[in-house]
């Protein structure tokens, strides 16, 4: 097997998602939610490693969009109707993107070994804001990493343009990561939370029925 063919396979098993520091133990006063408003912030506390700090603070916003972007779909998949902030929503999900690294193509496929990988670590917080002070009701960190070349299914054009960095695997993970946790907190909950696939769309707001 050639050095290039060794190197690939090798990156095939580094990538994953790994979610930790798990804190359901918040309570609501909520019958059952049926908005929800999603926030996603850059907060860095770790330098680049292989690009310049500008780069790392366009990539995280860039990613942020990405990230606001896929959740709002999930969610409305199942049966919870996305927000703004200000609309008075029931749930409010922050997620704050703490460290990000768009990682380098050429670094993962001739040297491996994790070399240049990509990487996404996000702080999440489902919060009541029915309340004087808004209550954390889950909170936890997701970790995605890459060491593979970036995946031909891309998603959306927010995630296209991340596709050339890898970052749109990261999106994709993070993303389902965040939907399993908030799916097992409303199972928890005893709240709806319907398998995708199984919720009718809805009409656009203001539309009339036939």
């Amino acid at each position: 097997m050639s050095s290039v063919a060794i190197s690939v396979a090798f990156l095939a098993g580094c990538a994953g998602t790994k979610v930790h520091d798990i804190d359901s133990s918040g309570d609501s006063i909520l019958a059952s939610p049926r908005t929800i408003a999603v926030v996603t912030e850059v907060e860095l506390s770790t330098p680049p490693r292989h690009e310049t700090p500008e780069a790392q603070r366009a990539s995280a916003h860039v990613t942020a969009a990405a990230l606001d972007e896929k959740l709002t779909g999930l969610f409305g998949a199942h049966a919870l109707r996305v927000v703004p902030p200000d609309a008075h929503p029931d749930l409010i999900l922050r997620n704050r993107i703490v460290d990000i690294r768009t990682g380098s193509r050429a670094l993962r496929l001739w040297v491996g070994y994790g070399a240049g990988k990509a990487e996404l670590r996000v702080n999440t917080a489902l919060m009541d804001p029915n309340h004087a002070v808004p209550v954390s009701l889950l909170s936890f960190q997701s970790t995605s990493t890459s060491g593979g070349m970036p995946s031909g299914g891309l998603i959306s054009p927010a995630l296209r343009s991340l596709s050339r960095d890898g970052l749109d695997t990261e999106v994709a993970e993070t993303s389902a990561a965040i939907d399993k946790q908030v799916a097992l907190y409303f199972a928890e909950q005893h709240w709806p939370y319907p398998a995708r696939g199984t919720v009718s769309p809805q009409a656009p707001a203001g539309a009339s029925s036939p």
